[in-house]
């Protein structure tokens, strides 16, 4: 279940967001849906995008996510490599199916003017790199439709999405929770608006954007200080991994074991080089 922005003027609908298109369904008495704004290209957003386009709606996607709309086929024709080998990837494969070109691309920091209607695209990394925002100015009430920033006041939509590298990391294998400061820092851009109101993509809409954000934060900064207490990784020294050191709380970094002692074998008995070193 997807949330669909709708906004009405002079006869017409713009849509953020579409689900599987299903407004389009029936006589709904809303207006002829004029245009869509995605947020993302995941296909919970964007499953419909091909049935609005059938209709003649205009489809405008994030800037720096057009080659996942236009270039879709090409990307499951690679598939083996990302579904086999996905140590450089990011965790979500939730591209649309068949390609389709977009009429136009939302870049951050521009305002778009829809029927005299300001609409600001926000540049918010975190559940996908490309992810944009739109702030909505309209009835004297400013809106934010945020894509799967957040979920509901503390919550996230799901966690798998902020699985990307640290600084440093050669891949993104280890990189348990390395979006979470870009969100924050995403969540903290769409603040800046001053908002009255958060409608996400999934969840509910947030009447308290500020206490629902800082809400989320502390649960994350939570999240992860028990990860950084036992993250693998740490012991890999020759990664060179700098983590986030103004982000991360110091008491995340806490110090390892003492290495164990020498071991040495019986005459009798013998090990691989790559199993066991004195």
């Amino acid at each position: 279940m997807v949330n669909v922005g709708l906004i009405q003027q002079h006869g017409k609908v713009l849509l953020i967001d579409s689900g599987q298109g299903e407004v389009l369904a029936g006589d709904s008495g809303i207006g002829r849906v004029d245009s869509v704004l995605y947020t993302h290209y995941h296909r919970g957003q964007c499953s419909g995008a091909h049935r609005l386009r059938d209709a003649d709606v205009k489809v405008i996607v994030p800037a720096s996510e057009a080659g996942l709309f236009r270039d879709a086929t090409q990307f499951w024709l690679a598939a083996d490599n990302v579904v086999h080998h996905r140590y450089n990837f990011r965790p979500d494969t939730m591209v649309l199916r068949e390609s389709i070109a977009p009429d136009a691309e939302a870049r951050p920091g521009e305002t778009l003017d829809w029927e005299g209607i300001p609409i600001h695209v926000v540049a918010t990394p975190g559940h996908t790199d490309g992810s944009v925002s739109y702030v909505v100015e309209i009835d004297g009430a400013t809106v934010a439709f945020t894509g799967d920033l957040i979920y509901g006041p503390g919550q996230v939509w799901e966690f798998y999405s902020l699985q990307k590298r640290f600084p440093g990391m050669a891949g993104d294998y280890w990189g348990f929770g390395g979006a979470v400061e870009e969100m924050i820092r995403s969540l903290r851009a769409v603040l800046s608006y001053k908002p009255s109101i958060l409608v996400p993509s999934h969840g509910k809409v947030i009447n308290d954007p500020a206490g629902a954000v800082e809400l989320l934060k502390q649960r994350l900064d939570g999240v992860m200080r028990n990860y950084f207490t036992l993250a693998a990784w740490r012991v890999y020294e020759h990664q060179g991994v700098e983590v986030f050191k103004e982000d991360v709380p110091s008491g995340s970094r806490v110090p390892m074991l003492d290495p164990l002692p020498s071991v040495e074998l019986p005459a009798w008995l013998t090990c691989p080089r790559f199993l066991y070193q004195s």
